[in-house]
């Protein structure tokens, strides 16, 4: 009996000791850049496993200072679900002192607990104003990728690559592409000058501004490019595709070939505006997860497709979500093809 007992004492010592040097080697692990630490942090946060995320935070938080507002971020984060408010309010007031502002909307759920605090409403105030400080002196950016081997002796048609809410135009860069895409067509990947929070963006309907953004790039790329004014195409997911959207339906620039991914139904769109559209000969290529939540929208975007004779396809990809397909530049390269077809 002694002899079982030292048996599973020994395998418990074991697996503790395993447990503290996987711990101890994953915080001292060196990563090479941020975006290893937040692929790190997203897999922590998905097993529920806030504390390891935590001490692997304060080990690198002064080893990448270009992240320090993505650091305090998930600080923040992590501190909130493991119920420790006051260092989340610490950590804001921080962000505040350096510039930072959160997107901080006081009336969401996973403020709740927050509710009663004077010293989060001062700090909610603070976000607000330096957000909208911020936003008097925003534009819409936007960088140009050209095909391979472009030349001005020949007219390239063009893709216009939205990020979505809470993106930037990183998540553009990163998100549209395709073999096609980079041999045939000049890209402009954009990003809004709605921010979200200090390093992400929005974007939002009937927006004179924004439109008027769109208007000016438009104008700036065709002087500087060799355009096909018949191959004018805007892409975006959720919210990008809901701007995309607004922007193709009201005729703000000629688009030719709307692509939306989980996107959203602007109340705007009516029969008629889909019928217009249709006569300037426009095709329309939506995809949709199986369960994503804004999955209704498209497929009352699609009735009205049907209803206003509109060229389009309608994709639903399995167990996806509202999130890019995994298999996106396939899906480009089809919709491009679906574009090309007379």
């Amino acid at each position: 009996m002694y002899r079982k007992y030292l048996f599973f004492i020994s395998i418990i010592l074991v697996f503790f000791s395993f447990d503290s040097f996987t711990l101890a080697d994953e915080i001292a692990h060196e990563y090479k850049d941020f975006s290893e630490v937040d692929e790190k942090l997203l897999m922590l946060a998905r097993n529920e496993k806030p504390d390891k995320a935590l001490k692997i935070l304060n080990n690198v938080r002064d080893k990448f200072p270009a992240n320090e507002y993505q650091t305090i971020n998930w600080l923040v984060y992590f501190n909130r679900i493991t119920e420790k408010y006051d260092e989340c309010l610490n950590l804001w007031e921080e962000g505040h002192r350096k510039g930072y502002f959160f997107g901080i909307i006081p009336s969401e759920l996973r403020y709740q607990v927050f509710y009663d605090n004077l010293r989060f409403i001062k700090i909610a105030e603070k976000d607000a104003q330096l957000l909208e400080t911020s936003l008097e002196k925003s534009k819409t950016i936007y960088e140009i990728r050209t095909p391979d081997n472009y030349t001005p002796d020949k007219k390239y048609p063009i893709l216009f690559a939205l990020h979505g809410g809470r993106e930037n135009i990183w998540h553009a860069k990163t998100q549209w592409q395709s073999d096609k895409l980079f041999s045939n067509y000049i890209i402009v990947y954009m990003q809004s000058y709605l921010y979200d929070d200090y390093i992400s963006y929005g974007w939002d309907v009937d927006d004179p501004r924004g439109r008027k953004y769109f208007q000016e790039i438009f104008t700036e790329v065709k002087e500087k490019y060799s355009i096909d004014s018949t191959g004018v195409i805007i892409a975006g997911l959720s919210a990008g595709g809901y701007i995309g959207c607004d922007i193709t339906f009201n005729n703000i620039i000629p688009i030719t070939g709307y692509i939306g991914v989980c996107t959203g139904l602007p109340e705007n769109l009516n029969l008629d505006k889909i019928r217009a559209a249709r006569d300037r000969g426009l095709k329309a290529f939506l995809i949709a997860g199986e369960n994503d939540y804004m999955i209704s929208h498209l497929i009352k975007l699609e009735k009205l497709f049907i209803e206003g004779d509109l060229q389009y396809q309608f994709h639903i990809i399995e167990n996806l979500g509202h999130a890019y397909p995994p298999d996106l530049s396939d899906w480009i390269d089809k919709s491009l093809e679906f574009f090309q077809k007379k």
